[in-house]
């Protein structure tokens, strides 16, 4: 089966777990597939047996006139049908868009190809969530936990990861989220451009968005571009208002004041260990004169 035909399986599927609207769905056996399917019902002994068009006992029948203006009334063809619809539609929006490319191949290999796009995609939207999540939880153990961090970073296969640039890169995502320097809707997909746009100041961040040179499908090439663009503007100082300058001096407060919280939390993990080894060598001092 193609990853297309499962894609719409699934989805059928889960509608009739759930039973369309979460009610009851209507007897009826759903013997194919898509949009235009045809629902059919069974017809108990003695529905018009005899009569000229209906059906024998046990015999399977087209549902009537009425009985399809019920099912549809009730929500659950629309339902369930839904999302399969859309499928068909990124299905063929796919194809117009390769059309250049897929007339070179059969039917089952286009059919193939254009159910692995589909099934990308779909994994692909999971992508920044993932790296959001990830970045989000280094940076809160970092926080809560600075020496533990300091361990994952040293030995990075204690997340399973490879390399500690990674985890230094996700972590500083996780910061800007944090900090509400970004918002998860700004970032792109690619966990290396959420990177290059984290980097940045709020304020050049804002720039960014208003001209769309960030956003959810900003490549990190392009990120990099526009930045180095900015950095070597010639004159960029004169390009400053009064708001723009009042914008940064709010942003430098901030920063400052995170600045300030957090060394004064180092300050206070440092006391606490300078506290802990003078008790230990007043312990020690006491037991060796015991000792004598």
């Amino acid at each position: 089966m193609s990853n297309l035909k499962a894609l719409r399986k699934a989805k059928e599927q889960q509608h009739s777990r759930q039973g369309g609207n979460g009610g009851t769905a209507p007897t009826h056996d759903d013997h194919s597939e898509g949009p235009g399917r045809q629902h059919l019902v069974s017809v108990p002994k003695g529905d018009g047996i005899g009569l000229p068009g209906t059906a024998r006992e046990g015999e399977i029948i087209p549902p009537t006139a009425h009985l399809m203006e019920k099912i549809a009334g009730s929500g659950l063809l629309d339902n369930r049908t839904k999302e399969t619809q859309q499928i068909d539609l990124a299905e063929a929006d796919l194809e117009a868009r390769l059309a250049d490319v897929l007339c070179r191949y059969s039917d089952v290999a286009k059919e193939q190809s254009l159910g692995d796009i589909l099934a990308i995609r779909k994994n692909v939207g999971t992508i920044r969530d993932k790296y959001i999540d990830i970045g989000l939880k280094l940076y809160a153990i970092q926080q809560a936990t600075p020496e533990v961090y300091k361990a994952i970073t040293r030995d990075p296969s204690l997340i399973d990861l490879t390399s500690d640039s990674d985890i230094s890169k996700l972590r500083t995502v996780g910061e800007a989220i944090s900090s509400k320097k970004v918002q998860i809707e700004w970032l792109p997909k690619s966990k290396e451009a959420a990177y290059e746009v984290a980097k940045l100041d709020y304020v050049v961040i804002q720039e960014g968005l208003r001209s769309g040179e960030i956003g959810p499908h900003a490549k990190v090439t392009a990120v990099k571009a526009w930045v180095k663009s900015k950095t070597s503007r010639p004159l960029l100082g004169s390009l400053d208002t009064i708001d723009s300058i009042d914008e940064k001096i709010g942003v430098l407060l901030r920063r400052q004041e995170e600045i300030e919280t957090e060394a004064q939390r180092r300050i206070g993990l440092i006391k606490l260990e300078i506290r802990d080894l003078k008790q230990k060598k007043q312990a020690l001092l006491s037991q060796g004169d015991a000792d004598q």
